[in-house]
């Protein structure tokens, strides 16, 4: 499972780091064209998939050491995630090459060999995701019986250790995809004088300060910390749901061109898992002191 991820993250990193060269030496140097969303499109969905590779190798490792089966299939999902991410990024730097050819700052005899490339990394992160799937059927019915000794047949037990698990889980994944949004969001659409682009930077540390807070409060079974948590969440879905409403607004539309679906995906994906972080964690406060 761990070299499927490792093999394929090479592979895209590979394309993904051809794709940005070929753009860079096609796209014409002059002052000002840098600052253009279009322009700063590539490189960002090239850190993106730098950053998801490393998330997920060190998620899987995790996952295997710490023998949570539901991790291991939230690593399947997330896979299938950045397939669609992939395939969506294919339309988005078409658009924004477009663009910028209408505007003579990019030539397009380099587009047909960057379609080919962009084109075939979600092939390859499909396989791949297929591949994934079939080992983490065979690690789930082996896991499953490490968890069983170790717990027991106490059903009751069994389910709250389960709700535990897919907290956990649901926590590190909404770290990934707030980090994914906000880092298109700074690099391709707010310019470094916007009072926006300061505020979203603060917000990342204490985002991070935050998660790591909950994993706390969850591990010490604190209901007060707890309560704390579900504040933060419920702020969480709040910011968000005002940055996806933001995208659509019409005054503002402009400035989302380059990164419109890719942004979108990553603010519906957030909301959801905040949401389904938030009951979860209901469910844990519910199961605290039953052992544990």
């Amino acid at each position: 499972l761990f070299l499927t991820v490792l093999i394929s993250s090479i592979v895209v990193i590979a394309f993904e780091s051809f794709v940005f060269a070929k753009f860079q030496s096609s796209v014409t140097v002059a002052q000002g064209n840098e600052q253009l969303p279009e322009v700063r499109t590539i490189p960002t969905y090239l850190a993106l998939f730098l950053f998801a590779a490393v998330f997920q190798l060190v998620m899987i490792a995790d996952s295997l050491y710490a023998q949570n089966t539901i991790e291991i299939i939230g690593q399947c999902v997330f896979a299938l995630a950045m397939t669609v991410y992939g395939a969506i990024q294919y339309s988005q730097i078409k658009t924004a090459i477009i663009h910028l050819s209408s505007k003579g700052i990019y030539d397009m005899e380099s587009w047909p060999v960057m379609r080919a490339f962009l084109i075939t990394m979600p092939c390859i992160l499909a396989a791949a995701t297929i591949i994934m799937l079939f080992f983490a059927y065979q690690l789930y019915r082996e896991l499953g019986w490490a968890i069983y000794k170790y717990i027991g047949a106490d059903r009751r037990l069994h389910s709250h250790y389960l709700r535990y698990q897919i907290f956990i889980t649901l926590v590190k994944f909404d770290f990934f995809f707030f980090i994914g949004f906000t880092v298109q969001f700074i690099v391709v659409v707010l310019q470094t004088k916007d009072v926006e682009f300061a505020l979203t930077i603060a917000v990342i540390p204490v985002t991070i300060l935050f998660l790591a807070f909950t994993y706390w409060a969850v591990r010490h079974e604190s209901k007060a910390g707890m309560a704390g948590v579900l504040v933060g969440l419920t702020c969480g879905l709040a910011y968000f749901i005002f940055k996806l409403v933001r995208i659509y607004t019409p005054e503002r539309a402009y400035k989302y061109v380059a990164v419109r679906k890719s942004l979108t995906g990553f603010a519906v994906i957030t909301i959801v898992l905040l949401l389904c972080t938030a009951v979860n964690a209901a469910w844990c406060i519910y199961g605290f002191g039953r052992g544990l």
